[in-house]
């Protein structure tokens, strides 16, 4: 204990704090740097997950655009095939079919009502001829008496 040194001056005591600073300041940075000696490793994986992310976002996106559209092509056939199972129902010629409108079936069996009464009344029309394609009773006679004449006469 004879060593001891007492302190007489600020200068002399900022010295020794200053090197009790540096040698704590040393040990928290050492421990910092053990403590994070991943972190380049960590913040690149973040950035290839981060990249990887915005990928399958995009891929997310264009996956959602391509169900709708298969959506709207499924809902376009099973209306198409509605019409066309409904106009065979009603009667209805198929070329006139895709005239039927309506969202649901329910709305289609309504038009293709109204559209049926509009073609069975243009299939019942009925042409009337001009003249009688039928020979007449008085023609049945007529020829049958003149047979009957040539008959006797020989001819």
């Amino acid at each position: 204990m004879g060593d001891f040194k007492p302190i007489e001056t600020q200068e002399e005591l900022n010295n020794i704090i200053k090197d009790r600073l540096d040698r704590q300041q040393k040990t928290i940075e050492s421990s910092i740097m053990e403590k994070y000696a991943d972190y380049d490793d960590l913040k690149e994986a973040n950035s290839n997950l981060q990249s990887k992310l915005e990928e399958l976002q995009k891929e997310s996106e264009i996956n959602k655009k391509t169900i709708a559209d298969l959506n709207s092509k499924v809902q376009t056939h099973e209306t198409n095939s509605a019409k066309m199972r409904i106009a065979q129902e009603y009667n209805i010629p198929y070329e006139l079919s895709s005239r039927l409108n309506g969202d649901d079936e329910e709305s289609i069996r309504k038009d293709a009502q109204m559209l049926s009464k509009l073609v069975s009344k243009n299939n019942k029309v009925e042409i009337i001829p001009l003249a009688s394609t039928e020979p007449s009773t008085v023609d049945i006679k007529k020829s049958a008496l003149k047979k009957t004449l040539q008959d006797v006469k020989g001819e």
